[in-house]
């Protein structure tokens, strides 16, 4: 079954992040949050949109390291 909000537990699996690191991008806005009364949930689909956003940076960057020859 798909689940549309996970734990920040889950989240963190899902992008094979450790927790502290999925809790940085929270708090620097990257990835949006869900809160329910006291709980904080991340939305499967914005999971999905920022590594999609991960991917056209990655694209339209120029390379970081010059080949050794």
């Amino acid at each position: 079954m798909h689940k549309a909000l996970l734990t920040l537990e889950e989240a963190a699996s899902v992008l094979s992040l450790s927790p502290r690191t999925l809790s940085r991008l929270l708090r620097r806005g990257e990835i949006p949050t869900v809160r329910i009364g006291r709980l904080v949930r991340v939305r499967t689909s914005d999971l999905h949109s920022w590594v999609d956003r991960q991917d056209e940076i990655r694209d339209d960057s120029p390379p970081r390291f010059r080949s050794i020859r």
